[in-house]
């Protein structure tokens, strides 16, 4: 395809817009395997470790697909989403499946971080013919995918995340009808984002330490608190002249 054709159906998008985007609220996941750059430094010939990123692929697709669906694989991370009324409920499931699904193959070692989100998102859905295909072919494009804060959102959640531990947003807890399942790990300020996230864990899950998510401040946010400590010094000094008058 020439440039030109490229920014022409670029440049289409503005117009076309409505028909290529649905907003739908929804639980997104991202399910990353832990240690798996270690592993293949470890074991670089292929027929080991390619059968275990196998399995765990298989693995995590089946039970996704139960009662959600499949976005993308990145990698050994695996993208996936649930939708209807039940989500929330569908993604706290197909977590602890996951956890359990891992536990049941020890000799793979396999050892998966988990985090859930829930919100609006923007789902694009187009295909576009590919030159030299027959009519009937399978036609590129995009179909079904996820955009907006709340994958965003789950991105910076699940960069947070340890081995066994299931992590999620306060917007995903509020929707979640088990709120005692999970309890807050703490909050940060992800990249791009202007206030801070909380986070929480599930409490049902082998793992019993306590998840940490710290919160790194920045310059700006360090001179903002130094600025209400002085602040709140004068006010002091101000309380004790009074008092000695």
């Amino acid at each position: 395809m020439e440039i030109k054709e490229v920014v022409a159906a670029a440049s289409r998008v503005d117009s076309e817009l409505e028909r290529l985007r649905s907003r739908v609220r929804l639980a997104v996941m991202f399910v990353d395997l832990v240690g798996s750059t270690e592993y293949k430094a470890k074991n670089p010939r292929e027929e080991i470790w390619l059968p275990r990123l196998a399995k765990f692929l298989l693995g995590v697709t089946r039970i996704v697909e139960a009662e959600g669906r499949v976005v993308k694989y990145i990698g050994d991370e695996v993208m996936a989403v649930f939708n209807g009324e039940g989500a929330v409920l569908a993604a706290e499931h197909a977590a602890e499946k996951i956890l359990q699904f891992c536990e049941k193959l020890p000799n793979e070692a396999l050892q998966v971080k988990i985090a859930i989100d829930f919100g609006e998102v923007s789902l694009l859905d187009f295909s576009a013919p590919s030159r030299g295909r027959s009519r009937g072919a399978k036609r590129s494009g995009i179909s079904g995918d996820p955009n907006g804060l709340v994958v965003d959102r789950c991105a910076r959640i699940a960069s947070k995340g340890v081995a066994g531990v299931v992590l999620c947003s306060a917007d995903f807890r509020a929707a979640s009808s088990a709120h005692s399942r999970w309890v807050s790990v703490g909050a940060f300020r992800p990249k791009g984002f202007l206030d801070r996230v909380e986070v929480f864990r599930l409490q049902s899950q082998a793992a019993s330490e306590f998840t940490i998510v710290d919160d790194k401040m920045t310059l700006k946010d360090c001179e903002a608190e130094l600025d209400k400590v002085k602040r709140q010094l004068e006010q002091l000094k101000q309380l004790r002249r009074r008092a000695e008058r």
